[in-house]
């Protein structure tokens, strides 16, 4: 975790740099990348599993662990969000925009089992909280409004959307799952 420490500490310093917007918008591009890469992995995260074919109990472990796995792979990028949250400029709102999107973007698969498709959300819900709970704990909300308001995700239904209306922490119980049997 080195690595994440000089990633957060060279990043504080960006911020507070008048001249420091490229590196700060490469810096969290490279992360958000990262994270993209990790969480749309199809070795590490299948859109299927012979777990889930299994009892209940076994379903279940095997949903938590894949849940426990996306959000240890997007550590490095909840750690960023977090000081972006809360102490991110005006001039870095496009950057936080597209750091969300990015995330947002890995959930463009529908098809396997419901209940893998659904937490394929974990991620983006994750980096939601991170960047809305730094910006409101410092009263910084332009961070919050760029990463959850202005960011947009594609819906099947209805067109691009705002983050926020992805972002619900219940989601993989969400009513889809339930009647697929999939809770």
């Amino acid at each position: 975790l080195p690595e994440l420490v000089d990633t957060k500490a060279r990043l504080q310093t960006l911020l507070r740099e008048d001249n420091g917007d490229v590196a700060t918008y490469e810096l969290v591009a490279g992360v958000a990348d990262d994270a993209y890469d990790a969480i749309t992995n199809q070795t590490r995260f299948p859109n299927s599993s012979d777990e889930l074919r299994h009892g209940t109990d076994e379903a279940i472990l095997h949903l938590a662990q894949v849940a426990e796995d996306y959000l240890a792979v997007i550590q490095p990028l909840l750690e960023v969000l977090a000081v972006c949250g809360a102490w991110g400029r005006q001039t870095h709102e496009r950057t936080w925009k597209r750091a969300m999107e990015r995330i947002a973007q890995s959930n463009t698969t529908h098809t396997g089992q419901v209940a893998l498709l659904e937490l394929r959300w974990v991620p983006l819900v994750a980096a939601a909280y991170t960047i809305g709970v730094a910006g409101v704990w410092n009263e910084n909300y332009g961070p919050v409004r760029a990463a959850l308001v202005d960011a947009e995700v594609r819906d099947l239904r209805a067109g691009r959307i705002p983050i926020c209306y992805r972002t619900d922490p219940w989601r993989p119980q969400s009513s889809r799952c339930a009647r697929r049997g999939h809770r």
